[in-house]
């Protein structure tokens, strides 16, 4: 297995992706912006034949928040939703579904990607403001060469459990002047089985996913690159949820130009995407009432970003942003009832035809003071303002007694600093103090008897929320040598208007069953603090050891946990490499969550661990390069679920996957 050294940054954690024979996928500075160092460690990282959540969460901080077995939803240090952004290269995007059904991770596919940066940093280059950071998850682009040149890969695998079928290819056409990448995905899996061997009903789904991107080099500093995402899934069930969904589509296109200075680069870039999304409940054995809600997202928008070297010291970059972004769902209740076929069907809009336009700039410096000290500092304003252009949707809030007409605005301010000094040759220490803002999600806003499955209650948004605002700071520090590094990383933010949902007594709910309503309004304070440790060996040239740990707890200000926060977990990977063969062992152990918060629905999660094991090694066909690989999850078959897994809903038992991949 090749190793790659940690590249000095104070902004991302990131996963390199690459196409390489062995399909690893290396963690390279695994570490959060303000608590980054340089590393000279080899790490241990998923294989490639993982689905994008799944190498997702490898990261530090990083869980998932599941509703089935498709589209699990990123968290950070137990913040989630508007408290994060994530884009895809750069570009904003916004899921369609009112019950977050789609993060922005599920229109991307694991075998398209280059790498995946996570960045605790609000001002991080083109995302929006917000007060936990983001994802950002950079697609594969086209390779030039020197003279005419077309390669590729193609591969294909087997899940047992689920009868998963997989299959993925990559082709690349490069000459000096042009090169294209078209990469493809395919996915489709039946429903699962839990530990113990109980089937889990509403787990299956299908994903086919294309990329198309093609690079012209103008000259010797100029490159112009078009790229286009199609993504569609269809039939995907959630057995966390009342409602499955039939269809879920994505479309997202761009164009970039990038400039090379002297002193720097140059790059624009112009982009929008289309999400379609539509829930229905026809394949369930029986439903209280048949609903129909489909939802429809669109944005588009364009950024620059000036990056500019002033001497030896100084990295300058200037970021203008522009984007806007139209949120419509609806709702359709067809009655059961046989003996009464005159009655109507109901009709009601969940999110109005929102339309939101934002215009930020960023500026920030990365400063190098001397040998052992850098700084990097950054500040961004953002304007944002959203309206309701539904006459219905405007008739809906006039029920309660808000005024759909005027316009919800924000101005959004955000600042970080990050410092980090070297102390002696082999420790580092590092910190980040940051302030941040962020404007309330289109749900938290406008959201209109959004029904959530996990506490049973109707969700209903105001128009009129204050901003959130956090307070943030991170202590860090780190001993590297050759060949070990131990980081160690203390972290906490501290909301004002925290945003939350609480039960309003004075409404009653909507949906057939329902507890009542919940309204989302800003409670005085909150926080979440926490830690996380990193240490990684190699132990010899063969062997190669890593295990991470991380901790959150969140309070409100009458010092009831916070909904969503993931107990103490540890994973350890053991890596031993023989001639060409790899074997990895991976251990995942997660404590008891013992803080739930009741009124949201949360029981105590009891504590789990599993094992899986991977062994793969490169072997000729054909004169071709080619790597098989078979991998064991969940080997004991172990019956557990986490405390993010809404309902409960065990994850899969034991299950083989079965790979083989050729390059050419």
């Amino acid at each position: 297995m090749a190793f790659h050294s940690y590249a000095f940054s104070q902004e991302t954690a990131k996963i390199i992706v690459n196409d390489s024979l062995k399909s690893a996928i290396d963690l390279q500075g695994v570490t959060i912006i303000g608590d980054s160092i340089l590393h000279e460690t080899p790490q241990l990282s998923p294989t490639s034949d993982q689905r994008t959540d799944e190498i997702v969460a490898s990261l530090d901080g990083v869980s998932l928040i599941r509703r089935g077995n498709y589209a699990a939803e990123p968290t950070f240090r137990g913040m989630s939703s508007g408290q994060l952004s994530i884009t895809i290269d750069g570009m904003k995007i916004f899921g369609a579904c009112t019950d977050k059904m789609d993060p922005v991770s599920s229109y991307v596919s694991s075998n398209n990607l280059e790498s995946i940066t996570m960045s605790s940093n609000s001002n991080h280059c083109s995302q929006g403001s917000n007060v936990g950071g983001g994802f950002d998850f950079q697609t594969k682009g086209p390779q030039f060469s020197q003279k005419r040149h077309i390669s590729g890969s193609a591969g294909m695998g087997y899940q047992t459990n689920g009868n998963g079928r997989l299959a993925n290819m990559n082709l690349n056409y490069g000459d000096s002047a042009w090169a294209v990448n078209l990469n493809a995905n395919y996915q489709k899996f039946d429903n699962y089985t839990a530990g113990g061997g109980k089937v889990i009903k509403y787990t299956q789904f299908e994903k086919i996913n294309f990329a198309l991107t093609a690079s012209w080099m103008m000259s010797n500093t100029q490159v112009l690159k078009a790229q286009l995402i199609y993504d569609n899934a269809y039939n995907v069930g959630y057995p966390a949820l009342p409602m499955d969904v039939s269809f879920a589509g994505g479309r997202i296109y761009s164009l970039s130009y990038k400039k090379y200075l002297a002193n720097g680069s140059v790059f624009l870039k112009a982009y929008g995407n289309n999400i379609t999304h539509i829930m229905d409940d026809t394949k369930r054995e029986w439903v209280a009432m048949h609903m129909d809600m489909p939802g429809y997202s669109d944005t588009y928008g364009a950024y620059a970003q000036a990056k500019f070297y002033v001497g030896h010291q100084h990295t300058l970059m200037i970021n203008p942003d522009y984007y806007q972004n139209k949120s419509f769902a609806d709702m359709k209740m067809y009655p059961n009832d046989p003996t009464r076929p005159e009655e109507p069907v109901m009709y009601m809009i969940t999110w109005p035809d929102v339309k939101r336009y934002s215009g930020s700039v960023l500026v920030s410096d990365d400063f190098k003071i001397n040998e052992k000290s850098n700084i990097k500092y950054s500040g961004k304003i953002e304007y944002v303002s959203s309206k309701v252009f539904s006459e219905f949707g405007i008739k809906q809030l006039a029920v309660l007694g808000k005024d759909g007409t005027i316009p919800s605005s924000y101005l959004l301010g955000n600042g970080d600093v990050a410092y980090t000094h070297s102390v002696g040759e082999n420790w580092k220490v590092f910190g980040q103090l940051g302030y941040a803002e962020r404007q309330p999600t289109v749900s938290e806003g406008f959201g209109y008897y959004l029904f959530n499955s996990m506490d049973g209650y109707d969700y209903i948004g105001m128009p009129d929320l204050l901003k959130e605002r956090a307070l943030k700071t991170s202590l860090g520090t780190s001993f590297s040598t050759n060949k070990t590094t131990v980081e160690t990383k203390i972290f906490h933010y501290q909301f004002h208007d925290y945003i939350l949902a609480n039960i309003d007594p004075t409404y009653d709910g909507m949906t057939i069953g329902s507890n009542g309503v919940k309204i989302y309004e800003n409670i005085p304070n909150a926080s979440i603090s926490g830690f996380e440790v990193n240490i990684a060996t190699e132990v010899s040239n063969a062997i190669r050891v890593q295990n991470t740990a991380q901790f959150s707890y969140g309070i409100d200000n009458n010092g009831t946990p916070l909904q969503m926060i993931p107990p103490f977990q540890n994973t350890t990977k053991l890596g031993y490499t023989y001639k060409v063969v790899e074997f990895r062992v991976e251990a995942i152990v997660a404590a008891m969550q013992n803080n739930p918060r009741k009124n949201a629905g949360e029981t105590t999660t009891p504590s789990y661990g599993i094992l899986n094991i991977l062994a793969q090694a490169p072997f000729q066909l054909l004169k071709q390069s080619c790597t098989a690989s078979i991998r064991a999850n969940n080997i004991f078959d172990s019956n557990y679920w986490d405390h993010l897994d809404w309902n409960s809903i065990p994850r899969p038992g034991r299950s083989f996957i079965l790979n083989l991949k050729m390059s050419f």
